[in-house]
């Protein structure tokens, strides 16, 4: 059996570091203008970002293989649908008007007779597929995972990863259900895989076949490559947060902060960056680069001050936004 859990400050500093990469990538998205250096930077970006949260969230659900019987699993099924569907659905009904009445200006106009799509995981906030898509895979996972079938599960998951991205399939939960169960399993073994992403030669040839893999996945649109830029760009991540983890309080807290907020951050900065693009762009008609990076900006800069003061001193905001109480 493993060990109890505690607490590990390099994942609160990888969560901050994959939300900056969350926010960015969208904030580069939002006016449909670019140049060749923020397509390579978005092509980097999307190629790993999503995986390494899936990973991050596999990496803390290790309480699944604490299970002993079917109410075990069914609390926990209840708990995460409050966690994860309550955001979900509800920032999603209130963004439908907002949405629609925005239309004109957006690059993928949102229709009310897409609404019942809501359950299928199109959101009018396109971001939140990631929490929908996060509570199938949990469901899955609880359901048929334990700590003895973890290897099994995870050489299907890892094959149902390749077929969807070789096909490049629009269906999210095989192409990630890999990601979770490795974050399950680097929780298992942790002290023994993270002495092996501590080394400098496991790092530098991650970093070798991330950049090649990245270089042909942008000249050549190979949608295999991503299970190779999102594994060696995961273990790089993790290497980059477990160095940051060593170094002084002041020059890590940042990250840290971000990481503690990182699903308020999640939920939030998707409108406010539309509201900042509408007025950037479309009335003020900035150039591109600045208005990408005060999008950015009013992504990271206002989510945390509205969750903090706001949402997280209301309970039904809590429960709401945030899934909490």
């Amino acid at each position: 059996m493993m060990k109890p859990k505690s607490y590990f400050p390099e994942i609160d500093i990888c969560r901050g570091l994959g939300i900056l990469l969350v926010v960015l990538g969208h904030a580069l998205k939002q006016t449909g203008e670019t140049n060749v250096f923020f397509q390579v930077l978005l092509s980097v970006i999307y190629s790993f970002h999503m995986p390494l949260f899936f990973v991050l969230s596999g990496f803390v659900s290790v309480k699944i293989f604490s299970f002993h019987s079917w109410d075990d699993r069914r609390r926990y099924i209840g708990n995460r649908a409050f966690r994860l569907l309550i955001p979900y659905f509800v920032v999603g009904i209130l963004y439908m008007p907002v949405k629609i009445l925005l239309s004109r200006f957006a690059l993928k106009p949102y229709a009310l007779s897409s609404v019942w799509r809501l359950f299928l995981g199109d959101n009018p906030d396109v971001a939140l597929w990631y929490i929908y898509i996060l509570f199938w895979i949990s469901v899955l996972c609880a359901l048929l995972v334990t700590e003895r079938s973890l290897s099994f599960w995870l050489g299907v998951s890892f094959l149902c990863a390749l077929v969807a991205f070789w096909t490049d399939s629009s269906l999210r939960l095989p192409q990630y259900w890999f990601f979770f169960l490795l974050g399950l399993l680097i929780r298992c073994h942790y002290e023994k895989i993270m002495e092996r992403i501590r080394n400098v030669g496991w790092v530098t040839a991650a970093l070798v076949v991330f950049a090649a893999a990245n270089g042909l996945l942008y000249l050549k649109g190979w949608n295999i490559l991503h299970m190779v830029t999102s594994i060696s760009g995961i273990a790089l991540s993790l290497a980059v947060s477990l160095w940051l983890s060593g170094r002084k309080a002041e020059e890590k807290g940042g990250l840290k902060l971000l990481g503690g907020y990182s699903m308020d951050i999640y939920i939030l900065s998707e409108p406010l960056i539309t509201a900042a693009k509408l007025l950037l762009w479309n009335m003020l008609h900035l150039n591109y680069i600045v208005c990408t990076l005060l999008c950015f900006l009013i992504g990271i800069g206002f989510s945390v001050p509205i969750s903090k003061y706001i949402i997280r001193r209301v309970k039904l905001f809590r429960i709401a936004f945030l899934g909490t109480k």
